[in-house]
């Protein structure tokens, strides 16, 4: 019996087993962690993935949708969610222990999602379930900055190109606000519109546009709407018809306009220039100069007429209230008055550096016009432009000024 006792004190057979069960405790709880920590990052990301797709896919719907439809296809796109539609403008959706709730501001969709993970070891590590929390917001990218700009909001070919006539607008965009569906229009073989890109807010006809444009887009707002109007002064005489010689003139107010009979040669010291109840006439063959100058057209009848063979070249201020605004125009007109003046270039050449503003007026430029523009601004801005025969019409923004305007389109993630 003594041997027998001896040799069960000395026997370590069966330590390795209790070891092992001590060990076993937290082996299984740090693989506990890992299984859970890791399914939940996966269920996090998948989480991640139906947010940022559904508030992708509301986002990129265009500018007639409503929030409403918005709204709709942000929830089809969640997947696992079904929605549950309240009565305001943020709708929550409950299942499977989670909640998301999506909120639309027209160009932005943003979203979060809280979902309860069953946790397998939460008798042994935490608690019963892992909460899981994302966010997500989706929003409209901005366009390169825009050179041409047509406000009109209705009309069909609120930008037209016909005949030969060319526009071509490198490194800037093209917009149109008006909703109809045929806003930008071309008509001829050789017409052509050609812009880094072009948004419309309806549509547009014509085989020769490039890029395709951008259909559906938000109307942009008025870049200049907030320039004051210039301050008007005593009538200045122009000396009636300038007639063939040259000229000078000095700034200031000139009740009835200006007429520069053909063959005249006039220039223009800096300063506004105000045309009040009456066009500023350029006769043909005629040469009209000026250096940081503004021309403005208030009052009834007052736009710009030119005819063949005549020649603009102007720069505009370079600093003050009409920094850059080489033409601006009244903006107040009676409802059936907007687009009856139209600012004419008839085989015209037109050099200019800052933004042509005519906000209720149409831009026509025709003949063999040649138009060049160099600016940091919004370079043509109009309620509608029509460009026709062989005209040529070239853009270029150059130093743009640091708060373009932009149209938006397409849809990006923003957080």
């Amino acid at each position: 019996m003594r041997n027998l006792l001896r040799r069960f004190h000395t026997d370590c057979h069966g330590h390795f087993a209790v070891i092992a069960s001590i060990a076993a405790v937290p082996i299984i709880g740090a693989a506990g962690i890992a299984l859970v920590y890791g399914s939940a990052a996966l269920q996090r990301a998948e989480l991640q993935n139906s947010l940022d797709a559904a508030v992708l896919a509301a986002t990129s719907l265009g500018y007639s949708a409503s929030d409403e439809e918005r709204l709709a296809i942000a929830y089809r796109h969640a997947g696992f969610l079904k929605p549950k539609f309240g009565s305001d403008i943020e709708w929550k959706a409950s299942v499977q222990n989670g909640q998301k709730s999506f909120l639309t501001d027209g160009t932005v969709v943003s979203a979060s999602a809280e979902l309860k993970m069953p946790n397998l070891f939460g008798g042994l590590i935490g608690t019963d379930f892992v909460d899981l929390k994302v966010e997500a917001r989706a929003e409209k990218q901005e366009s390169e900055p825009i050179c041409l700009l047509a406000l009109d909001d209705t009309s069909a070919g609120s930008v037209s190109v016909y005949g030969n006539a060319t526009v071509n607008a490198p490194n800037c965009t093209a917009m149109a606000n008006s909703k109809h569906r045929h806003a930008v229009k071309q008509v001829g073989r050789n017409a052509e519109i050609r812009a880094l890109r072009i948004g419309i807010t309806g549509s547009s006809s014509g085989e020769n546009i490039f890029p395709t444009p951008i259909g559906d887009v938000h109307p942009v707002k008025d870049p200049y709407e907030d320039l004051p109007n210039p301050k008007l002064g005593s009538c200045a005489s122009s000396k009636g018809k300038l007639s063939k010689g040259v000229f000078v003139l000095e700034p200031g107010t000139y009740c009835g306009g200006i007429s520069i009979t053909p063959g005249a040669t006039v220039h223009l010291l800096p300063g506004i220039y105000v045309m009040l109840d009456g066009p500023l006439i350029i006769g043909a063959n005629s040469i009209l100069s000026g250096d940081e100058v503004t021309l403005a057209f208030f009052g009834s009848g007052s736009t710009l007429n030119s005819s063949s063979g005549s020649q603009i070249t102007l720069s505009s201020p370079k600093s003050g209230t009409y920094k850059n605004i080489q033409f601006i125009s009244d903006r107040i007109r009676a409802p059936g008055k907007i687009g009856e003046e139209v600012f004419t270039l008839s085989s015209t050449t037109l050099v200019y550096d800052g933004a042509m503003y005519l906000p209720e007026q149409r831009v026509w430029v025709k003949g063999n016009s040649r138009v060049t523009i160099t600016t940091p601004e919004v370079a043509m801005v109009a309620n509608r432009f029509r460009f026709q025969d062989a005209s040529d019409v070239s853009i270029v923004q150059d130093d743009v000024i640091p708060t373009p305007s932009r149209f938006r389109y397409a849809a990006r993630l923003s957080l």
